[in-house]
């Protein structure tokens, strides 16, 4: 016979256990079918709706929470943890030094072998803006940044001007910025696990997945985290209203990561001490603060409503033209997999099996709310933050997203698993024996071989145009580059005469200081009647669009193989129209626009 105390700690647990199954067979019901008008993409092509997968993932992740709120409503499992909840001692000068260190050392083994190649589609999401806004025209106005306005040009523009208008200067930018993804991750798990040998293992271990400089997207929604857990811990106003003013700041840098550790600093809030409604006040009020504060900068540069009806509506429209069919989760024993070890060591398969630990603690603790100890109340939204990343893995594979936090929330629950016992009793060595695992599932050997300096002898370079030089070019962005210099030497364009992109080569508009026509800089972002009527009425009412690029020859014309045509059938016909063939060079054609009748 079970005691009642054992029964009141295992059912909350249990009812996430039942809720996590219910949510599986409640998935199974919702339709995946692709809707009637669409927007074109290879959901529609194959037939499918993203839709129906954010709403399996919400039910996936719903139902273990909801299980276990009941579960331990009727377990009525109100005991406190027995954790302490103990002032931690400032860290020695020592250990602040190594960890410095340590953070240095990962950016500069990382920056060795990284080399920067010309992505002319990648960094053309920032370089295009960038360019518009060297120009003098406006974010949402006159071109929409797709991820975030800092993110997506605004940096890139202050930088071009700081370290030179070229591609160089355009390097550099990227590798200050994302120099500050370590640092802010090292602060991150040193607030989460209080302790300096646990953040610098956190650290060797994220370096496994992920050994690049930085990933600047991601760095503010670190620091949202970090004073959520540092508020959530010792519950100071101050720090739940800096919070809460980091979120909007986050939102403009990337708004799927604000979204994220929104989300996981209201988990924070929800585990802090202290007065719930209180701390929500205060987060409040700090955002409302930070959001006040750009709403009036916006509307003083007369972009506010663009920003509003960008971020808050237009962007979601987007899921059906970019949605591609998720992964399907499989079992170790499935044919695919000759090994448990070789299903662990599939990255996929490891994100989800961490997701679904991570729901089913979230199910059975988050219902105690403050009543448990610091080390949960560390680890729940750090696991919150890898669950709601799963959204970007949902909507295109994104499985680095939710990664770049799975070994701090690893970590996490090994210290809550030991507790406050030495690392040498049973629960100790049992969670450092689960952390080796995963550091073996890792493959660590690789490094050395991954690490090496690449042979970039084979990468092209520019002299023209100016705004090449300090570039690596891959031979398809090189034969881009050669034959629009082609086009403008045939076709005896000025410089104030430009082309529209129709095949995905956003960065080529900053290469040549051209003009982008239009407020989109790719295909996919104008399927919708409205804008194709948009782009169509600015092509009509420009006569400097003297071209228009219709193959790139690159990776991403088109986009998830869906023909542009198909995307975007209005301005194709626009362009058959209107447009002619000029040229074709190494896989690239442009057309030049028909003589006035």
């Amino acid at each position: 016979m079970i005691p009642p105390r054992g029964w009141n700690r295992a059912l909350p647990w249990l009812g996430a256990v039942a809720g996590f199954c219910v949510g599986v067979a409640l998935s199974r019901t919702i339709s995946m079918a692709a809707k009637p008008g669409q927007l074109p993409g290879i959901a529609a092509r194959i037939g499918f709706d993203p839709h129906g997968y954010m709403w399996r993932l919400f039910v996936l992740v719903a139902c273990p929470i909801v299980g276990g709120f009941f579960a331990t409503w009727i377990a009525r499992a109100g005991e406190s943890s027995s954790e302490a909840a103990a002032l931690r001692p400032p860290l020695p000068r020592t250990a602040v030094i190594l960890l410095a260190c340590a953070v240095a050392t990962l950016w500069c083994v990382s920056s060795l072998r990284h080399r920067a190649t010309v992505n002319i589609y990648e960094d053309g999401h920032s370089l295009l803006p960038a360019s518009e806004y060297l120009r003098g025209e406006l974010p949402y106005r006159d071109i929409v940044p797709g991820h975030g306005l800092i993110s997506d040009g605004l940096l890139q523009a202050a930088g071009l001007r700081l370290f030179g208008n070229d591609y160089r200067g355009y390097l550099r930018t990227e590798t200050f910025a994302a120099a500050l993804f370590w640092p802010s991750l090292c602060v991150l798990a040193l607030v989460a696990t209080g302790s300096a040998a646990a953040a610098f293992g956190t650290l060797l271990m994220t370096f496994l997945s992920y050994h690049e400089p930085g990933y600047l997207r991601v760095i503010p929604s670190f620091w949202v985290l970090a004073f959520a857990l540092a508020a959530s811990r010792r519950g100071r106003d101050r720090l739940w209203i800096v919070c809460g003013m980091l979120v909007p700041i986050a939102l403009l840098v990337a708004v799927e990561f604000a979204v994220y550790s929104g989300g996981a600093a209201l988990v924070a809030l929800w585990v802090a001490r202290g007065p719930r409604l209180r701390h929500l006040g205060r987060f409040a009020a700090g955002a409302a603060i930070s959001a006040l504060a750009i709403a009036l900068v916006f509307a003083a540069m007369g972009i506010l409503g663009g920003f509003v009806e960008t971020t808050f509506f237009y962007l979601s429209t987007l899921l059906p033209a970019y949605g591609i069919p998720l992964m399907r989760p499989a079992l170790p024993w499935s044919p695919g997999f000759s090994s448990l070890a070789a299903f662990l060591s599939d990255p996929t398969m490891f994100l989800y099996s961490v997701v679904t630990l991570s729901v089913l603690v979230l199910g059975s603790v988050l219902p105690l709310g403050a009543r448990i100890g610091d080390r949960a109340r560390a680890a729940l939204p750090v696991l919150a933050w890898i669950v709601f990343a799963m959204v970007s893995v949902v909507e295109r594979r994104h499985v680095s997203y939710p990664m770049f936090l799975v070994p701090l929330g690893l970590v996490l629950l090994a210290l809550w698993f030991k507790g406050e016992r030495r690392w040498t009793s049973p629960r100790g060595l049992a969670a450092a024996a689960a952390l080796a695992v995963v550091v073996v599932l890792g493959k660590p050997w690789r490094l050395a071989s991954m690490l090496a300096s690449p042979d970039i002898s084979w990468l092209a370079t520019f002299e023209e145009p100016q705004r090449a030089r300090g570039g690596l070019f891959m031979p398809a962005d090189a034969a881009l580059v050669r034959a629009t210099n082609a086009l403008i030497r045939e076709a005896n364009l000025s410089p104030e005469e430009t082309w529209l992109d129709f095949a995905n080569a956003p960065g080529l508009h900053y290469l040549f200081a051209r003009d982008c026509p239009i407020r989109y800089f790719e295909v996919a972002f104008y399927e919708s009647e409205a804008a194709q009527d948009e782009v169509v009425a600015a092509l009509e009412r420009n006569p400097n669009v003297r071209a228009v690029l219709v193959r790139s020859g690159l990776p991403s014309d088109p986009i998830d193989g869906v023909p542009n045509a198909v995307r975007a059938p209005k301005v194709a016909k626009f362009l058959e129209l209107n447009f002619q063939p000029f040229l074709k060079q190494d896989g690239v054609e442009f057309w030049i626009r028909r003589p006035r009748p």
